[in-house]
Order: structure tokens, then sequence, then C-alpha cells
């Protein structure tokens, strides 16, 4: 049998490259007959046994063997993309579209947060006997005032302020767009928390400990902006505030403090 071996590796050797081509042409196709006739579990079965012997090939191979294969399969792939026609272009792709669903179709996140049918909790139509609280189905009065043990005054809402959320003022639109941007420029403490970032999809992060509400010194040090309650103590105190924002108007800067005052 080594002789045989020897002397079939001496007859290759000897082959012109014709020669060599058919040779080889003839052997592939006598592997896609056989392949072709196979069951689903005789080519699970070829398949499984590839796996397993390139999985005990890598795992022996060197450092240097390993980066001349990869850079092997970069140059067949290089060569096999820029011969392939564009409808095997398109089918690459797909097949790849495919491949790369089914492996995020595994992932923890999907496996942890399945998408869940739709949940309609009613209107907003209870309201509490005591302090007329607008409270969903299933929400009690100890949502609210407590079951009437917790009173709270009532407090006048300035007609300008009511007028920009119910959209009778000119600039309500303006208001309500930067809403947020209004209110941080009118805020008298900041709030503070020691924070730790959790990395990953899903931005988020978690409050350790306790949350502050810091409040500034009476007056910024020289070279500081204004900050927090700190602009209602400054000779250019509308200057000040507009300057937190670029978003904020000082015509409606103007209207909250002539309200407030």
């Amino acid at each position: 049998a080594l002789k045989k071996s020897r002397d079939a590796k001496k007859k290759r050797q000897q082959q012109s490259a014709v020669q060599r081509e058919e040779r080889l042409a003839g052997l592939r196709q006598q592997k896609n007959e056989r392949t072709a006739m196979e069951t689903d579990a005789q080519r699970e079965e070829r398949l499984a046994g590839h796996r397993q012997q390139e999985a005990e090939r890598r795992a022996t191979e060197t450092d240097a063997q390993r980066e001349e294969r990869k850079s092997g399969d970069r140059t067949r792939a290089e060569k096999r993309r820029a011969s392939e026609t564009e409808e095997q272009r398109r089918a690459r792709v797909e097949a790849e579209q495919i491949r790369r669903r089914g492996v995020s179709a595994g992932r923890p996140e999907r496996i942890i947060r399945p998408e869940a049918p739709a949940h309609n909790c009613g209107p907003m139509d209870r309201a509490c006997d005591q302090c007329g609280a607008l409270l969903w189905c299933s929400e009690t009065r100890n949502f609210c005032c407590a079951k009437g043990k917790v009173k709270l005054p009532s407090r006048t809402v300035p007609q300008v302020l009511a007028d920009l959320y119910l959209g009778r003022h000119r600039m309500s639109a303006e208001f309500l767009t930067n809403i947020r941007s209004y209110n941080s420029a009118l805020h008298l403490t900041s709030l503070g928390a020691k924070l730790r970032l959790v990395p990953g999809w899903c931005p988020s992060f978690i409050i350790s400990g306790q949350l502050h509400h810091n409040t500034a010194p009476l007056f910024a040090e020289d070279s500081a902006e204004p900050h927090g309650w700190q602009v209602y103590f400054n000779d250019r105190e509308l200057e000040s505030r507009q300057s937190l924002s670029q978003k904020v108007k000082p015509e409606l800067l103007e209207l909250f403090a002539d309200a407030a005052s």
C-alpha cells in the first residue's frame, strides 16, 4: 500500500497542468455525485466529521500557521468576490444577512425580552373623592393624598404660565418645545448622585446611595459663570439665565420674572 501511494504521488508530480486540471475536475464531479446521493443524516454526519477534524487541526497549529491560514483565507475570499457576478454577489449578501439574523435571534436580550403583547390600562377617569386627583383603574387613593390625610393648599397658577401650557399664548409652541431648557434655566438647585455607568446595548445608569439636591454658594466665583440660584443674585440675572442654554428666549424669561414678582 505504501509503494502504491508513492507511485500515485510520483505520477501526479509528472502530470502536466492540463492533466492535473482534468484529474481535479473528475474528483470534483465524483464528490458532487456522492454528495447529491446523501441522506440528511449522512450529510450531517459528514459535516460533523469535517468540523471535528478542522477543530483538532486548528487546536494544534502555531501562531505563525494560524496567521498564514487566515491570510490565505482572506486572499481566496478576495479573489472569489472579485470574480463573482452581480447575481452571485446579491445571493451572498442575502445569505449573510440571513445568517446574522439567525445569530442575533439567539442572543440573550432577545430571549430575556421577547415581544410582548400590547396592554391597555384604560383611561385615567377615576377621581379621588378627597382631593380630586385622577387615577388609573388599578390605583387607590393612597397614591395621591393617603385617603385625605395629606392636604396641600391650592396655589393659583400665574396666568401667563397657564396660557403657555394650554396653548393660549403666542409663544406656547416655543415654550412647550424647549420646556426642559426653561426648567433648567430657572432651577434653584441641581440634582446629584454617585453614578455607576453600565456598558451595553441599553443606555442606563445606576444610582448608588442617596440622591442629593446641591445648593451652590450664594455668589459665583469671579471666574465662574453663575448657575442655579446664583443667577437670581447677579446683576446680569436675565443674561446669566439665558447663557445657561441657547434655546431659551429672553422674552419668555422676562415673562416668568414678571409673573414671579
